[in-house]
């Protein structure tokens, strides 16, 4: 398939077809490299990248080698079974802000900002997380990644402040608005049925659910799943989740995804009686103590 795709690039006249052939040749073959089937592909983007720069292809064709190469060779290493994660992940990175300092203009800076904004989050640098999600969305408004950076920045300083949620009931009931819940302590729960450890998250939040819901406390389910099928089937062979459940189509694309930036799973946010974020990045282990202390919070300021 890379010969096929490679002469036909080669033979192509019109320079836009040629360059189609082109970036269809590298995404199939990054892609072959990174899932361990064509590991020697590694070579040919290399000498791909070579040729291209010789011929002085353009910007946006000479990026997506560049950022495909260096895709395929982070996948390669991690196949490594004597890898060194934690130095392979460094170096990804460095390489990443090598690119976006070194680029400005293509849409793989966007997508190398995101994965940097992410990279912070999972290790717990909520600041740089911010830095980069920031310039992407500055740079980058119309890119297909700003929705999910302009989500994240919104959650990631969400403490304190008011967020809205509404969608349709994946059961087909009435639109759920998080607006009505005001002077409930409400538990934002984002979910896939394919979620290893799922099941047990569920069996804890149903029995805080049993032990503490009603007037003061509620939880909203928001399933990121592709497919409602699925989703419906689930629940109707985990009935113990009684509380209501919102479903768009698009899985981690969907806008109930974008919102709030969600690039994990799962994602606990706690908002209070006033609908203020509490917290925004609980585990579901954690969540019965942050829950007791806002309720016993709020039963001193009653008195």
């Amino acid at each position: 398939r890379a010969d096929l795709l490679e002469r036909l690039a080669t033979v192509a006249k019109d320079p836009t077809e040629r360059e189609q052939w082109t970036k269809q040749l590298i995404d199939m073959v990054s892609a072959a490299v990174q899932e361990g089937s064509y590991p020697e592909g590694l070579e040919r983007l290399q000498n791909l990248e070579a040729k291209l720069t010789a011929n002085k292809a353009s910007e946006d064709l000479l990026t997506h080698v560049e950022f495909s190469r260096m895709q395929a060779a982070w996948g390669l290493a991690q196949s490594d079974p004597k890898a060194e994660y934690a130095k392979i992940q460094e170096g990804w990175l460095k390489q990443l802000e090598e690119f976006v300092a070194k680029h400005k203009s293509s849409e793989h800076v966007a997508e190398a900002l995101l994965q940097l904004a992410m990279a912070s989050e999972f290790g717990g640098n909520k600041e740089a997380a911010q830095k980069w999600y920031q310039r992407l969305v500055k740079d980058f408004p119309k890119s297909a990644k700003a929705p999910k950076a302009h989500g994240a920045i919104r959650r990631l300083s969400a403490v304190g402040k008011a967020i809205s949620l509404k969608a349709a009931d994946v059961n087909g009931g009435a639109p759920v608005d998080l607006a009505q819940y005001k002077g409930k302590a409400v538990l934002i729960h984002y979910w896939s049925t394919s979620l290893p450890g799922g099941k047990g998250d569920h069996e804890l939040i149903a029995d805080l659910y049993k032990k503490y819901g009603g007037a003061n406390f509620e939880v909203i389910g928001v399933n990121l799943d592709y497919s409602k099928d699925e989703v419906v089937a689930y629940l109707k062979e985990n009935t113990q989740l009684r509380w209501k459940q919102l479903f768009e189509p698009g899985g981690f694309e969907s806008r109930l995804a974008n919102e709030l930036g969600i690039i994990t799973l799962p994602m606990v946010i706690l908002v209070n009686e006033k609908g203020e974020v509490v917290t925004s990045d609980l585990q579901v282990p954690e969540i019965e103590d942050e829950l007791a202390k806002l309720l016993a919070e709020r039963v001193a300021n009653a008195k």
